[in-house]
């Protein structure tokens, strides 16, 4: 039976050990963190650059339209008299098809790139005969000659000298700006007639340049959008998703068709009850994303560092306690530093040859580093093969951790528990009394 402990032998070797290698990992947090600062450094870096991409090339774009404005007239009596303004009458189209061809590519500013794209936009549809007695106006007093087709677009700088507009059979000329169209965003927008018999069909065609993203709004009572790209790594947001989708390594095709109640706005309004809110709200697209993005990628990776620090001073914890090869506290914290340095290899390479070869040539020099120095350490170089080959695997691990992101939770639950059953199978015939108090465990009695 074990002899008595006092309170003076409490903190054995093994649990010393243990308290101590605590004290390394949360001491390691700190160049850990100074890492972390570096990325946030690098990204703020990337998003300067890439700003500066898309204020020349074009940023995301939004295409908001067409909607038919026609002003009007609107009398206001006040104390110095009757006075006459101008009103906007805003009508959306009663059908609306949108036709997007993308050519999309990587441009590069310094170690930076961003997507960007020359899209070929066509919208086809056709309005009904505008009910301005819905909107209280007497249509006596509607300018028709001064009715505009409306295109907003989110930076119109980008819109190519290629694009074109035809109002019913006849060509429509473009002109610039929106503001004398009624509208308070930019774009640009045609003078248009009013329809002959009540119908009139529409055509615009726009060249258009932009980054990142597309994005439209549901404009008519059926809204279809067919759209396709040579981009192979698309991310569909907004209000609505496709309702059919294909990805290949050649590129995508996407098409959504909008159902007109799922919108929050009426077909038609005037300038005081502008719902503009309510449209952004309605947008959708696609954005055009990198394949792998490396400073994601490396943030991810060092909120793993805790984990990987204890299971890696753990090995070397049960060859000290069970084998009886003394490892130093400053040889825990050297492999620590190490294991450190990995995160910053990572993230310097990534710049140059991507994420996956930068992890790769950063873990295998790890390891390389690590297994070396413990075979020394540990006076075998067989026990310095274990410890390279463990933390292999453990690097392994963190790579499909990263890359399968929705399995993520999947698998480091499962990780840690095959680490946890790893550790109860290697000392399950340990006696711990005997290791933690070897000078007070007596005989049978």
């Amino acid at each position: 039976m074990s002899a008595f402990r006092g309170p003076s032998t409490w903190l054995s070797r093994p649990l010393l050990g243990i308290a101590v290698i605590a004290a390394i990992v949360l001491l390691l947090e700190i160049p850990v963190a100074m890492i972390r600062g570096v990325i946030e450094d690098r990204v703020a870096t990337r998003s300067e650059a890439l700003k500066e991409i898309t204020t020349t090339w074009g940023g995301p774009q939004s295409i908001v339209g067409p909607r038919l404005v026609v002003p009007y007239q609107i009398q206001l009596d006040s104390a110095s008299g009757a006075k006459e303004v101008k009103g906007f009458a805003s009508f959306l189209p009663a059908s609306l098809t949108i036709d997007v061809d993308i050519t999309a590519q990587a441009l590069t500013r310094g170690l930076f790139t961003v997507p960007v794209y020359q899209a070929q936009v066509r919208l086809q549809g056709h309005f009904e005969d505008p009910n301005f007695r819905s909107l209280g106006i007497d249509e006596e007093n509607v300018y028709w000659e001064q009715a505009s087709l409306v295109i907003e677009v989110t930076d119109p700088k980008s819109v190519g000298s290629g694009s074109t507009m035809t109002w019913g059979e006849a060509p429509v000329e473009l002109l610039p700006g929106t503001e004398e169209a009624g509208a308070e965003h930019r774009g640009f927008h045609g003078v248009v007639h009013k329809p002959s018999d009540g119908i009139a069909s529409f055509n615009v065609g726009i060249e258009l340049m932009g980054s990142n993203a597309i994005r439209f709004v549901p404009f008519s009572r059926n809204t279809q959008v067919a759209l396709t790209s040579n981009w192979n790594h698309p991310s569909f947001s907004g209000a609505w998703l496709p309702t059919q989708r294909a990805v290949y390594d050649e590129g995508f095709t996407a098409e959504w068709e909008i159902p007109f109640l799922g919108r929050d706005y009426a077909q038609e309004w005037i300038g005081s009850n502008n719902p503009y809110d309510r449209v952004l709200e309605s947008r959708f697209g696609v954005n055009f994303i990198a394949p792998i993005d490396h400073y994601r990628m490396s943030e991810r990776s060092t909120k793993y560092a805790p984990l990987f620090l204890a299971l890696t001073f753990g090995l070397l914890w049960l060859f000290d306690t069970l084998i009886g090869v003394r490892v130093h506290p400053i040889q825990y914290v050297l492999v620590g530093a190490a294991m450190c340095m990995f995160y910053l290899l990572e993230l310097s390479l990534s710049e140059h040859i991507g994420f996956i070869g930068a992890y790769a040539v950063a873990a295998g020099s790890i390891v390389i580093l690590i297994a070396a120095y413990t075979k020394v350490v540990l006076r075998s170089i067989g026990r310095g093969l274990r410890v390279g080959g463990a933390l292999g695997l453990l690097y392994s691990y963190l790579l499909a951790l990263l890359t399968l992101e929705r399995y993520a939770l999947l698998a480091g639950s499962l990780g840690l528990f095959l680490a946890l059953a790893a550790v109860m199978y290697l000392t399950r015939w340990v006696d711990w009394d005997r290791v933690s108090y070897p000078d007070q465990v007596s005989g049978p009695a």
